[in-house]
This record gives structure tokens, C-alpha cells and sequence, in this order.
């Protein structure tokens, strides 16, 4: 199984351009935001590179160019996945699609806004900080029915950060998802 995922990318760019302001436009900004949203996690892709070129599709000028360049990949891809979903409704405001890239644009905004936080933070940034933003990652997972990785991620938090004031916080959130999940073993343990 070969990863075409770089394939697709360009493929959807091409409809996009083909066929601006059109019902195939919609989808296929809708398609690129998924694959922008999840680009860190894609295997075998390359990295986004920050020039005109390489972001033709999105037809940004310089102003808006500039503010990308001094993002990491993960943040990038983010504001990337937020621009192709709000381009969904710009192309076809009566797409079906329009509702879940709203919803999309929302939860790349609340990850984005937590892992700036994330790389932002320093030997200077006090445990309690981390833990937080910690645990508002695996709040988000939970929020989005992402239950095992909200799981693992209330885990890690608790590893790493046992004795701040989130820990008890999550270990509830464990025990709860666990019992949820009809993991009874696990939540008795926390």
C-alpha cells in the first residue's frame, strides 16, 4: 500500500483551480482541510513549505503569506486546515458540507490555540501551566469523541504531572472515560 496522500493533495488543488467557486471547489477544499488538519499524523508526507508557489491554491499575497512563515509544521498545518475549511462555504454556501467545516474550523482554531501554548512554554513555565494545557489536549480528544487518545492523554498527563492541581482532575476523567468505555478494570486502578 503506497501513500497517496501527496497525490490527492494535488489533485484536489487541481479541481480547485478548475473549477473555482463551484459545488466540486467546496468538496474539495473540505477534502484538503481534512488532509491539512491531520498532516502531522500523515505518514510520508512531506513538509509544508511557506512560499506562493507551494500554496498557489490558497491564493495568498504577501501580507497574508508572512504570519505562516515563523509557524512550526504542526501550527502550519493547522491554520492551513482552517483556511480550506472556511473556503468551503465561500465556494458553495448551500454545500451539505458547509455545517461540518464549520465544525472543523473549531476544533483546528482550540488545537491550534493549545499547541501554540504548548511551544510557547519553557524551563520558566511553571508545572501547573503544562499540566493544563495537557490535560485541555486531552479534554479536546474527549470533546470530540476521541476516547481512547482523551484517555491516554488524561494518563500521560497524570505521568507526567502527578502532583499539580489538574491530576485529580484527570484521574476522574479516567475513571469515568474507563467506565464508559466498560473498562472496569482500569477505572478501579486510577
Amino acid at each position: 500500500f503506497l501513500n497517496r496522500t501527496a497525490e490527492a493533495m494535488k489533485g484536489l488543488e487541481e479541481i480547485i483551480t478548475d473549477n473555482p467557486r463551484s459545488e466540486y471547489s467546496s468538496a474539495a477544499w473540505y477534502e484538503l482541510g481534512l488532509i491539512y488538519k491531520d498532516h502531522s499524523t500523515t505518514a510520508g508526507l512531506d513538509s509544508i513549505k511557506v512560499d506562493s508557489t507551494a500554496l498557489l491554491v490558497f491564493r495568498l499575497n504577501t501580507k497574508r503569506l508572512e504570519p505562516l512563515k515563523g509557524l512550526s509544521q504542526k501550527l502550519l498545518s493547522y491554520k492551513l486546515a482552517e483556511m480550506a475549511f472556511s473556503n468551503v462555504s465561500k465556494d458553495d454556501p448551500y454545500s451539505l458540507l458547509v455545517e461540518p467545516a464549520d465544525r472543523f474550523i473549531k476544533e483546528v482554531q482550540n488545537l491550534f490555540n493549545i499547541y501554540e501554548q504548548i511551544e510557547a512554554s519553557d524551563s520558566t513555565t511553571s508545572r501547573d501551566a503544562l499540566a493544563r494545557l495537557e490535560f485541555l489536549l486531552a479534554e479536546h480528544h474527549e470533546n470530540i469523541g476521541e476516547m481512547e487518545l482523551a484517555r491516554a492523554g488524561y494518563e500521560r498527563m497524570l505521568l507526567n504531572y502527578p502532583n499539580t492541581i489538574w491530576a485529580p482532575k484527570a484521574a476522574m476523567n479516567i475513571a469515568r472515560i474507563s467506565a464508559n468505555l466498560g473498562d472496569s478494570t482500569r477505572y478501579r486502578q486510577s
